[in-house]
């Protein structure tokens, strides 16, 4: 484990010109998942530098993304953050709505059309949560 950060240590955005105090470690584990995952990855793609394939790196980096998104069983799933936790909650409100607006539409008999609408109308939804999370993290 890293440990806590020092109490000096902080993060500069130059994106938002703000600077702020640096989020606690605590969490980290390069020997755990996600990260162990990555390394492994990593290094199955690195080799003795001669066998690079920088396509497994992106595959890896990739899977990465996913398992830390991933709100059954990845990182997010599992984590204590408030952040992560306010967004597994709006998760699970906004999939409960859209289930019971999607039954509603069938009941209704709209088409398949309109039902492909509201699928892909909640996974942008979805995927804009997600967005504010890694924005926040």
């Amino acid at each position: 484990r890293l440990g806590a950060v020092p109490d000096v240590a902080v993060v500069a955005d130059l994106d938002r010109g703000a600077v702020h105090k640096a989020p606690s470690t605590e969490w980290f584990s390069a020997r755990a998942p996600p990260v162990l995952s990555l390394c492994t990855e990593l290094a199955a793609c690195m080799g003795d530098c001669i066998r690079f394939r920088q396509s497994g790196v992106q595959v890896a980096c990739l899977r990465f993304v996913v398992d830390v998104l991933n709100l059954g069983s990845g990182f997010l799933a599992s984590s204590r953050a408030p952040a992560d936790d306010a967004a597994r909650r709006q998760l699970a409100l906004l999939r409960t709505f859209a289930d019971d607006v999607t039954s509603r539409c069938r009941a209704k008999g709209l088409g398949a059309d309109a039902l492909a609408s509201l699928q892909r109308a909640r996974l942008q939804s979805e995927g804009a949560i997600l967005a504010d999370v890694c924005d926040v993290a």
